[in-house]
């Protein structure tokens, strides 16, 4: 792709209803004329971290005609106001309706508005289209999600662990650090005076979530987007292995206007960047070019199009996600660390030991593209771990299995129950489907839904269903040791199973070559460690990165950040985080 031309405003200030202006970057196509306009909110500052990462989408998108608006959510960045608390998408997506009202007024725009955006900025692309504005056209959430505390801070009531406090710790760090963009006016330093004394009348908002354990509480309620509210047109871009494939498919499933659901094998990265790339913007273009232009598609692309993991998986068409043709398949543990279709009478006792999960992949909310899961052996050998008999024929997972349990806890408490799907080569490698969470406090009868994934597992391998109570460090470890004892008749997997994908074999263009991908960027290293003290009986992971920038406004900007979760088996109510 030659360099595009383009031009560029910095720093417009927009005006909303309470006298807040938030700033924005707009790249305008060359040419006189008005354009159809995309908008993208973040609370990364477009002056540095996510200007440097969007940079070259957004030239990409300008050079196919769009006009392209980055915006600083309020009180981040170089906008104005108090911050609202980290993840309530309800204020962020008014201020958002408001910007997309405000942009289809300018003589730069045609009126026809779109959101889009990654992960946080996917959050209040969803919170947009609830709030309908008029001249909302359509969305485009990428790695995104809607419910705060089931999709974010604790899952299945579980609370995550490292990757939660390594992004809140950066997003301190970023309310410290001055604005990259100084005016001449010096309205900068007005907005980062402010912002400083937000910090020290309020701390960091994330330490105010443990006051808020349960999904129950009003306070995550009110926090969650009504997905059923958008009715304009949806393109859903997901990773398997990222944070959020349940939150995508859920989407996918709940919004009631036209959507288009991609998922491929990918952590929280673009999907050029991972394993089996994708022309993602591409997708994005074809997408906005027929839903905001309203021009017809070059080619017709089916509703769904994901990749099935595994071995023999490969990328595939679908009409709908589940395919319609998916039936649930039940197998019960049994005696001797079976798994089979039969439920057999017998029980199994645990005790929990904090350290598992190790070799299950990491959060990665910050995007270093570390923690994609490894062999998940050492981790099954310390769990309860039930293993099937080598299958005769393949066997296609595509869906959300769930597994219904009945855990009686014999000693200490509250307990956390993570549970995992296993691919276990004829070698014995053991490979990662999926997993899931659910806090079970006093024990009884509980449902754990795992995320959803398309897994083709070949004839010879065997399905390993295995539970424990860790996934460190995803997961908080609970402070006291336990010791639970399930049933095994009354536990039941289910697992919804196809015959093969029945989809068409997808066609997919790899992404093109980009020379300048990250043009401000100056380089960058990312490092992901885990460390074992055997004597000890501790265990300590550590996630790394940095990056140095020269911004479009002259700023040179450095990034460190290093966060590190460490607990004791023995001990587990130790555990910390220090970052």
């Amino acid at each position: 792709m030659s360099e595009p031309a383009f031009r560029v405003e910095r720093n417009i200030l927009v005006p909303l209803g309470d006298g807040t202006r938030l700033a924005a970057d707009l790249y305008l196509p060359e040419g006189d004329g008005a354009f159809p306009t995309l908008v993208s909110f973040y609370p990364y500052r477009k002056d540095d971290i996510i200007g440097s990462f969007s940079e070259y989408p957004r030239r990409y998108l300008v050079a196919a005609g769009y006009a392209h608006l980055l915006v600083d959510v309020r009180g981040y960045g170089g906008s104005e106001g108090d911050s609202v608390e980290s993840m309530d998408p309800r204020p962020e997506g008014r201020d958002a309706a408001e910007v997309v009202e405000w942009a289809a007024a300018q003589q730069w725009s045609n009126g026809a508005i779109a959101v889009w955006g990654v992960s946080y900025g996917g959050l209040v692309a969803f919170a947009a289209a609830a709030e309908r504005p008029p001249h909302l056209k359509a969305i485009a959430p990428v790695y995104g999600f809607s419910d705060i505390q089931g999709d974010a801070i604790a899952p299945g009531g579980v609370s995550w662990c490292l990757g939660r406090y390594h992004r809140e710790v950066v997003m301190l760090a970023q309310e410290l650090a001055p604005p990259s963009y100084q005016d001449d006016d010096g309205r900068w330093l007005d907005v980062w005076r402010g912002r400083l004394a937000r910090v020290e009348a309020n701390g960091p908002w994330s330490l105010r979530w443990p006051d808020h354990p349960g999904a129950d509480d009003p306070y995550w309620r009110e926090r969650t987007i009504e997905l059923g509210r958008i009715d304009v047109p949806t393109l859903l871009v997901a990773g398997w292995r990222d944070l959020f494939p349940e939150v995508m498919t859920r989407a996918f499933a709940e919004i009631p206007a036209q959507c288009r659901l991609v998922v491929g094998p990918w952590l929280h990265v673009p999907p050029d960047l991972g394993p089996e790339p994708y022309d993602w913007l591409d997708e994005l273009r074809a997408f906005f070019d027929e839903h905001v232009c309203g021009r017809a598609p070059g080619e017709q692309r089916a509703p769904v199009t994901v990749f099935v993991q595994g071995v023999g998986g490969g990328w595939r068409d679908l009409e709908r996600w589940p395919p319609a043709e998916a039936e649930a398949h039940t197998w019960h543990p049994g005696p001797a660390r079976s798994l089979g279709a039969a439920a057999r009478a017998g029980s199994d006792s645990y005790e929990a030991v904090a350290s598992v999960g190790t070799a299950a992949g990491l959060l990665d909310p910050l995007g270093l593209g570390v923690g994609f899961p490894g062999d998940q052996g050492a981790d099954d050998l310390r769990s309860l771990a039930y293993t099937g008999e080598p299958l005769e024929e393949p066997l296609t997972i595509a869906g959300s299995p769930e597994l219904h349990v009945v855990v009686v806890v014999e000693q200490g408490g509250p307990v956390d129950l993570a549970v995992r799907l296993v691919d276990v080569h004829p070698s014995g490698a053991a490979e990662l489907i999926t997993s899931g969470y659910r806090n079970i406090d006093g024990g009884g009868e509980a449902l754990v839904s795992l995320a959803a994934t398309a897994y083709r597992l070949p004839a010879g391998h065997r399905l390993r269903l295995a539970l424990a109570c860790a996934d460190f460090p995803k997961m908080w470890p609970t402070p006291q040791p336990a010791t639970i004892r399930i049933d095994l008749a009354a536990t039941e997997l289910r697992v919804p199973v196809v015959a093969d994908v029945p989809g068409k074999p997808a066609s997919v263009t790899p992404p093109r070559a980009v020379a300048e991908r990250a043009p401000w960027s100056l380089g960058g290293a990312s490092d992901w460690r885990v460390e074992r003290a055997l004597v000890e009986g501790t265990t300590a992971v550590t996630v790394a990165g940095g990056e140095d920038l020269h911004t479009a406004a002259g700023a040179r900007v450095s990034m460190r950040n290093r966060a590190t979760a460490s607990v004791a088996d023995a001990a587990p109510g130790g555990a910390k985080v220090e970052a």
